[in-house]
């Protein structure tokens, strides 16, 4: 595989806790694993751990997006639209893209692996107890929907405030179990909305 002394099985390693636990994929699902040129292998080990676990699994490689947010090719816009569960491991996000957004609105489950390498899907965030951070960050959610007022501080001099009344939190807590939801991989990010 691409990183230096990195064997497949430590890969699918974490693509089959993304499958078993992160988007808990049911036997007999749709699956359509998005990769581009430069995270082909990554996808492969993907597109393999969902085979595995029972998905009817679609594999589609396409070229880098320009930048993040830029759409996928209309072809591959038509098969997230059919899809139960995707897993994009792209260098370039389509998160907020008219593409993930629709076919997420029709139901389907998301992992995001942005900048996915070798290296973060065998080091680091990758190895972490996902359970415990969801409690984490759906903790902080929690904080944040209930609060009025955020202040960020540093030694450096930094002192902000910002009003956060009457935002609910979204906590991307890296499990996409739920139709229609999303979340980025590695976990975890807490937005207002």
């Amino acid at each position: 595989m691409g990183g230096e002394g990195v064997s497949r099985e430590e890969i699918k390693r974490t693509a089959r806790m993304l499958v078993e636990h992160c988007v808990a994929l049911r036997p007999g699902e749709h699956v359509l694993v998005v990769g581009d040129t430069t995270t082909a292998e990554i996808a492969d080990v993907l597109a393999e751990a969902a085979r595995e676990g029972g998905g009817d699994v679609v594999l589609a490689i396409m070229e880098p997006r320009a930048q993040h947010g830029n759409d996928p090719p209309k072809v591959l816009a038509a098969a997230m639209l059919a899809s139960d569960v995707m897993l994009m491991a792209v260098k370039h996000s389509i998160t907020h893209t008219t593409a993930r957004k629709e076919a997420s609105a029709r139901g389907a489950r998301a992992v995001v692996l942005r900048s996915v390498t070798v290296e973060s899907m065998t080091q680091g965030a990758a190895t972490a107890d996902y359970p415990a951070i969801r409690r984490l960050t759906k903790q902080i959610a929690e904080v944040l929907t209930r609060g009025t007022i955020v202040h960020v501080t540093s030694p450096e001099g930094t002192d902000l405030r910002l009003r956060i009344d009457g935002r609910s939190a979204l906590a991307l807590d890296g499990f996409s179990t739920e139709p229609g939801t999303f979340t980025p991989f590695t976990a975890s990010q807490t937005a207002g909305l």
